[in-house]
C-alpha cells in the first residue's frame, strides 16, 4: 500500500484466502481447456462448410400447358348443386330443358332419371306439373307438355334416380323470361 506521500502501486495484489488461490489455476486451465475446444470446433465448422457457392438449383422442366377448352354457357336459371355442378333450366320451344354441367361448367350425362317440374299458373286454380324424361342430346332431361306464356313464374324441381319414389334432389326458384 502507499503511504502519504508515495506514488500508488502500478498493480496491487489482493490478499486471498488459501481455498481461493488453489481453485484459480484450475479455473485457469478450464477456461484454456474451453478456448481451445472452441477454436478447434469453429475451425471443424469452417471447414465441413466451405465459403463456396451452393449450386444454383436446375430449373423445372417445361410441360406444356393442357388446352383447357372453354366452359359452356349455362342458358336459363343456373341451380348450384350440393354435390358439385351445376344445373341449367331454360324454356326452350316453350318445353322446360334442364341440362346437367360439371363442376368445370362442361355439360355432362344426367346422374337422375327423371325429374319433376311444379309451377303455379294464372289460368286455373291449381299448379301445372310435368315430367322430365331424358332428351335426345344425352345431357339434358326434356319436358313433353307445353309451358304457356308468360313465363314468370316459381318453379318447384324435384330430380329422382330410379327405383326410387323420393327425390335426391329438390330446388325451388324464379323463373323469369
Amino acid at each position: 500500500m502507499a503511504k502519504n506521500g508515495d506514488a500508488p502501486a502500478l498493480s496491487r495484489r489482493r490478499e486471498m484466502p488459501l481455498a481461493t488461490a488453489r481453485r484459480l489455476p484450475m479455473l485457469g486451465g478450464m477456461m484454456l481447456l474451453r478456448f481451445c475446444l472452441g477454436l478447434v470446433l469453429g475451425a471443424g465448422v469452417a471447414v465441413a462448410a466451405p465459403d463456396a457457392k451452393p449450386a444454383a438449383p436446375k430449373p423445372a422442366p417445361v410441360v406444356p400447358a393442357k388446352k383447357v377448352a372453354p366452359p359452356d354457357k349455362i342458358e336459363g336459371v343456373k341451380l348450384t348443386r350440393a354435390q358439385g355442378g351445376f344445373l341449367g333450366m331454360a324454356i326452350k320451344n316453350n318445353n322446360f330443358v334442364l341440362t346437367f354441367f360439371d363442376a368445370e361448367q362442361h355439360k355432362t350425362a344426367p346422374d337422375v332419371s327423371l325429374a319433376t317440374v311444379r309451377w303455379p299458373v294464372k289460368y286455373q286454380p291449381g299448379d301445372e306439373r310435368t315430367v322430365l324424361n331424358p332428351g335426345s342430346d344425352g345431357v339434358s332431361l326434356t319436358s313433353a307438355r307445353i309451358v304457356r306464356a308468360p313465363h314468370n313464374f316459381k318453379v318447384y324441381l324435384s330430380l329422382f334416380v330410379a327405383g326410387n319414389d323420393d327425390p335426391v334432389e329438390s330446388y325451388v326458384f324464379d323463373y323469369r323470361d
